[in-house]
């Protein structure tokens, strides 16, 4: 089982080799510690995980030990993004990760992910404000059940949009999955 951690690295090193210090410093940047705690260490874990599921590759280019993306990492990633977008358990972590990776995805993933991942939103949206509607018609269940309902509303509501904007940014830019995603000095 690959962790988000490692999905992560597969991403960033999906846009070019890169060292150790560079992939730590990029998830410093993407403020990645606001998803889950990472530290040296537990980058080193995921990096030898990785290495052992042969995902990824070490070489030395000017001195520098440098990782890089195999190819069954490249189709590990894009499993694994169409599995966070295709997740019924709304994970927003997962979500977020997807979103920022899906570029790696090809133009007909992309599209037809997304399309599932809305019809899933919306239903969901559907069902939720209906439960909403009658709880408060009814008063059968506390303030506090409520106001959980609601936020879950409101977290679907604001995957819903992004998904909606996704879908419109992808129908009027001309999509080439082979922009880089991370701003990497690549070694």
């Amino acid at each position: 089982m690959i962790t988000k951690l490692g999905i992560l690295v597969l991403g960033i090193l999906s846009d070019g080799r890169s060292s150790f210090s560079e992939i730590s410093l990029l998830l410093e940047e993407l403020k990645v510690q606001r998803w889950f705690p990472v530290t040296n260490s537990t980058l080193e874990i995921a990096c030898n995980n990785l290495l052992r599921e042969d995902l990824i590759k070490t070489s030395v280019v000017k001195e520098t030990d440098v990782f890089e993306i195999t190819s069954s990492g490249k189709k590990r990633l894009d499993d694994t993004i169409i599995s966070f977008l295709d997740d019924d358990n709304l994970d927003p972590i997962a979500f977020d990760i997807a979103i920022l990776l899906m570029k790696k995805l090809g133009k007909t993933d992309w599209v037809n992910t997304t399309k599932k991942k809305l019809e899933y939103l919306e239903s969901e949206q559907f069902e939720l404000k209906n439960k909403i509607l009658l709880s408060e018609l009814k008063r059968d269940i506390s303030f506090t059940s409520l106001a959980l309902l609601k936020h879950k509303l409101y977290l679907i509501e604001a995957e819903i949009k992004t998904v909606k904007d996704l879908i419109k940014e992808l129908n009027i830019t001309n999509f080439n999955s082979e922009t880089r995603i991370f701003n990497i000095k690549s070694a």
